[in-house]
């Protein structure tokens, strides 16, 4: 029972993997940056894990709010841009 959890699990892992790598090609042969691309990524996978990572902080301390943890993480990140 275990182990077919772990499978399924690299199962997964490697599709996602795969539908990534086609959606790569695909968008690079139509003549998309690879900045943009990139750029796309990053906010597709911030949108996506947001959620998780909210309720992960609520769960865990009673610190600043969560719109003040993410105003920090976006006022890092513009700091940091060339």
């Amino acid at each position: 029972m275990g182990s077919s959890k772990v499978y399924a699990t690299v199962l997964l892992i490697r599709l996602i993997y795969a539908g990534m790598h086609i959606l790569t090609k695909a968008s690079f042969n139509e003549g998309t940056s690879t900045t943009v691309f990139v750029f796309y990524r990053h906010a597709v996978a911030a949108i996506f894990l947001l959620p998780f990572a909210s309720l992960e902080i609520r769960c865990q301390f009673d610190g600043p709010s969560l719109l003040q943890s993410c105003m920090r993480v976006c006022l890092l990140q513009v700091t940091s841009l060339p």
